[in-house]
């Protein structure tokens, strides 16, 4: 089955070739001025660059998704390839743009915390739906795919990462550590308790839960050593 699937998809792939040699001549540039703005900002660090190759990267990985996965009749994960290509433009989007953001001023650092929330619920609800809804529908042929644990772990721990270092940084304030810390706690409890709403179940509750400690560790910090 699987193995049918990666045939067909390579086959498709295959087809686009001819699309893209075609259109290779139109395209160049595009991820040609986008290198250019790239290495524009490492020289000079202009901010304006990086951005220039944030819309020009996000404008290839669209095109890329839309001719390569869009018209395939494949569901997986509980909803059609076409809403899974949807997120993962989106993720994509906004993990090109939050180094920008987290390079404004500290009185614009509220949109590096909004994108970064952003960001971790759509990383929560595409592991929910690959973790719980492990099938996989194709042309009339089912089967179950299993979304690796250590995917999650992985994920986990690299979103925590980020958050320390953003947080040694000043780059992000309090709330929204303290949100965003508990939107990647919240996707290990999926590794422990079958349930299709248990990380949003998790991410309530960690909500609910953790602002008298965090109010008494922000009350003691005058007073450490």
């Amino acid at each position: 089955m699987m193995r049918f699937i990666a045939l067909f998809i390579c086959r498709k792939c295959i087809l686009n070739l001819y699309l893209i040699s075609m259109l290779c001549v139109q395209l160049l540039p595009l991820p040609s001025v986008s290198g250019f703005y790239l290495a524009r900002f490492f020289v000079k660090k202009s901010l304006p660059s990086y951005f220039a190759f944030a819309v020009l990267g996000s404008l290839m990985v669209m095109w890329f998704v839309v001719h390569n996965f869009w018209d395939l009749n494949i569901w997986l994960g509980g909803m059609s390839l076409k809403s899974f290509c949807k997120l993962i433009v989106a993720g994509v989007v906004l993990a090109l743009t939050i180094p920008g953001l987290a390079l404004l001023p500290p009185k614009l650092k509220f949109l590096t915390e909004v994108a970064l929330i952003s960001h971790a619920l759509l990383l929560c609800h595409i592991e929910n739906r690959f973790f719980n809804y492990s099938s996989i529908y194709y042309y009339g042929l089912e089967d179950d795919v299993m979304y690796p644990s250590y995917m999650v772990i992985a994920t986990t721990f690299l979103g925590l990462a980020l958050v320390r270092r953003l947080t040694a940084d000043s780059k992000i304030g309090s709330r929204a550590v303290w949100i965003l810390t508990c939107l990647y706690a919240s996707k290990l409890a999926m590794l422990f308790i079958s349930s299709k709403s248990i990380i949003w179940i998790s991410a309530v509750l960690l909500l609910a839960v953790s602002p008298p400690l965090l109010l008494y560790k922000y009350h003691l910090a005058p007073f450490a050593l």
